[in-house]
């Protein structure tokens, strides 16, 4: 009968190979978490970059329909927080001490108005027939403009709560004259009380009679047209905006366990300075930008434009932060 001799691994060469095996495992797993890591890292990077770019789309979009002159800066942390008095106009030099921004837009969607075959009618022109017989101390004629156009849509964006028809609890929208002989400032949009009495710049508006369907190219000034005093007479010009609302970025600050952190910023909207409201009163809308910024900045960047710069923390490295900027003319 034939034996077969069996060769089989010596007890050291067994654990040569787990040792080398070992060694292979550990690298692959290196390789492996490394990879995840990277892959973790990149993602939450790339999440981190769309929040700000979609943050920044928002502001500068609404930026971008923004009365010039009427753009300040608030303290967010003003020992004094008097609604006439804390504010600042915005420099070129990065606003320190000014946490707040804040504007009152034009109303552009009145100015597109409506689909009325065969073309789109604005509901607000801009346009005031400054010979027109219909143009008096107290009231514009508006060429080309369908005012029940306008109310329905400022109506509808500030939900109820602004209109050219009055009513009781309706705020009314304003407008602002442009290219008015009087030197215009900031305090013309943000006075300590309504504005409209204030000067000869801004006044609040309704539909004639209010109602806009039996008038639609005539506008009611509430409070009428002053007596400008250099001129010796009333002062009207050819071109203004129609505004219903201001807005402001308000950095709110979060605390965790008693402590301060960082920031969540909001935009708030649908309230009308020449009212007597405030950003943060309970009738202002505020909604989420992007939370956990941990710098919001802004400033001046050559003539009539503003840069807007915004960091994040990563969420995945510490002490790492993520930062845009854009300038909106």
């Amino acid at each position: 009968m034939k034996h077969f001799k069996h060769s089989a691994f010596s007890l050291i060469e067994l654990l040569f190979v787990i040792v080398v095996l070992g060694i292979v495992a550990s690298l692959g797993s290196d390789i492996i978490a490394r990879a995840y890591e990277s892959y973790i890292s990149a993602k939450t990077n790339n999440e981190s970059k769309t929040r700000l770019t979609h943050a920044l789309h928002i502001i500068s979009t609404h930026l971008k329909y923004r009365i010039k002159e009427s753009v300040i800066g608030r303290d967010l942390f003003a020992d004094n927080p008097n609604w006439a008095t804390n504010f600042s106009a915005v420099t070129q030099t990065p606003a320190n001490r000014l946490e707040i921004l804040e504007w009152i837009g034009y109303d552009n969607d009145s100015l597109k108005g409506q689909w009325l075959s065969p073309n789109n009618v604005p509901g607000f022109s801009g346009f005031i027939d400054i010979n027109s017989t219909l143009t008096t101390r107290s009231q514009l004629s508006l060429p080309g403009s369908r005012l029940d156009f306008a109310h329905n849509i400022i109506w509808s964006l500030s939900n109820n709560r602004v209109g050219l028809e009055g009513g009781i609890g309706v705020n009314q929208p304003a407008i602002f004259f442009k290219e008015y002989s009087e030197d215009i400032n900031i305090s013309h949009f943000w006075p300590s009380a309504a504005m409209v009495p204030d000067n000869n710049y801004s006044h609040q508006v309704e539909c004639i009679a209010q109602d806009c369907t039996t008038s639609p190219s005539v506008i009611n000034l509430l409070d009428g047209l002053p007596i400008n005093p250099v001129l010796n007479r009333a002062e009207i010009v050819e071109h203004a905006y129609l505004a219903w609302s201001a807005y402001s970025i308000v950095p709110v600050q979060n605390n965790v366990n008693g402590i301060n952190t960082d920031f969540n910023l909001t935009l708030s909207y649908n309230y009308q300075p020449w009212e007597g409201e405030h950003y943060n009163d309970v009738t202002t809308q505020s909604s989420l930008l992007i939370p956990n910024i941990t710098l919001f900045d802004f400033n001046t960047s050559g003539t009539n434009s503003i840069e807007v710069r915004l960091c994040i923390d990563s969420g995945f490295v510490t002490n790492t932060e993520l930062c845009a900027k854009e300038v909106i003319y």
